[in-house]
């Protein structure tokens, strides 16, 4: 079978074998997989260096066969499922079959299509684990959400709204802009930054009344950095203190960088402030294996969101898995596409 695993620093599109199923484990055959650029992030520091790890978190697929022990009288040969899986359990969510714990998924309503319930995973487990587990999002709280355009910032937008927050957000370039406005104006305020990231005080100034925002998420810093500046250059010192001069006093910045480095001004900024920084990486959550339970309630949740259409998705390409290396390979690089992008398999 094909999959994608991480090999010397890079994503790299592997034949073999087919995975052996044990004891509560199910063997899937993926339909669609989610690509998000994150399950990418901090691969070098996470897994153990004996083997490449396996790229992917989220999946949906049919089960093919289910393994000794399992106990779960929901699953059976032939259903549909949606799961996840961490960095030690041997698959990823990018291959074309899948052996995972029977805890590990949930089954998929029938009015949701594969490729709508893979690219929702990544957006449904960062809005939840971030914004309601670690920042403690409250109803009548104001949150920036920087690139609404983004896979993940498309759900995050829509659930902080159900949730009852303040949501604003910007958009980098025209594209950005005619997505947001055709997708997410009912849910939000929009940030046109797209000439000059200088402008967001303005917008900030007038959304918050000059109080600032508490919680501002910031997943794909490299989209606005790469469009006004390189992070090592004035334009990428300019956009973090942009971001951390939107903040409330005892606000709260949530990022997915894995290398955020703040010079003595913005950490002098932020203490001033009084304002905190949390770090999220939703892999190494998942694998971690300690939210298992949390993950499938999530899971639950905003699949029934889509069978209900309470909750959209907007996928932008469905691509095979050679051309989910190469993209993930850039991830780095500004994109023009908005919303997700879903491998699918034939």
């Amino acid at each position: 079978m094909k999959l994608l695993r991480y090999v010397g620093a890079k994503v790299v599109l592997c034949e073999e074998a087919w995975p052996v199923i044990g004891d509560g484990e199910l063997l899937v055959k993926v339909f669609a997989a989610s690509i998000d650029p994150h399950d990418v992030l901090g691969l070098d520091l996470l897994h153990d260096g004996e083997s490449p790890p396996a790229i992917g978190v989220g999946f949906s697929g049919k089960v093919q066969q289910l393994g000794p022990s399992c106990v779960r009288s929901d699953l059976t040969e032939g259903c549909d499922v949606v799961g996840v899986l961490g960095l030690f359990e041997g698959c990823g969510g990018l291959s074309e079959h899948v052996v995972v714990p029977e805890s590990n998924v949930v089954i998929k309503p029938d009015g949701v299509t594969f490729s709508n319930a893979a690219a929702v995973i990544p957006g449904a487990l960062f809005a939840y684990l971030s914004l309601q587990r670690h920042a403690q999002l409250r109803p009548g709280d104001s949150l920036l959400v920087m690139d609404g355009s983004s896979s993940i910032g498309h759900v995050v937008i829509q659930l902080a709204s159900k949730w009852g927050a303040k949501v604003a957000t910007t958009a980098a370039t025209m594209g950005d802009l005619l997505f947001l406005q055709s997708s997410a104006a009912k849910h939000c305020e929009i940030a046109d930054i797209s000439d000059t990231i200088t402008s967001l005080p303005f917008f900030v100034e007038e959304f918050t009344g000059g109080m600032g925002f508490d919680i501002v998420m910031d997943t794909v810093a490299h989209k606005e950095v790469s469009q006004h500046g390189d992070p090592d250059s004035d334009g990428g010192i300019a956009h973090l203190l942009a971001i951390i001069n939107t903040l409330s006093c005892g606000g709260v910045w949530v990022s997915t960088s894995d290398s955020l480095s703040l010079s003595r001004r913005h950490q002098q900024t932020m203490f001033v402030k009084s304002a905190s920084i949390i770090n999220t990486n939703v892999l190494s959550i998942v694998s971690s294996g300690l939210y298992t339970n949390t993950i499938l309630h999530i899971l639950s949740d905003v699949l029934n969101m889509l069978d209900n259409n309470t909750l959209n998705v907007s996928i932008s390409a469905e691509v095979d898995l050679e051309k989910a290396a190469t993209l993930l390979n850039f991830s780095n690089k500004k994109s023009s596409s908005f919303g997700a992008t879903v491998v699918t398999f034939s």
